[in-house]
């Protein structure tokens, strides 16, 4: 794929701001994103699917006292 080329998958507006914002904090928990792009948990999850999914996101998961925690990254 050359830089001329948009990938449909990316090209949806949530897709393309949590691509976005991850690319500028690096590394965000779900409910980070959540609280930063203003979106529902069942839609923020859906997306966050199909991005892993495609390999554009990774998830790394730890657990402590609590809640898992899981971090998105590009």
């Amino acid at each position: 794929m050359t830089m001329n080329e948009l990938d449909a998958l990316i090209h949806q507006p949530l897709r393309t701001k949590l691509v976005a914002y991850l690319a500028g904090a690096g590394e965000l928990t779900f409910t980070e994103l959540r609280r930063a792009l203003d979106v529902s948990d069942g839609n923020l999850d859906a997306h966050m699917k199909k991005l892993l999914a495609a390999g554009y996101v990774s998830v790394r998961k730890e657990t402590g006292h609590g809640r898992p925690q899981s971090f998105f990254a590009l």
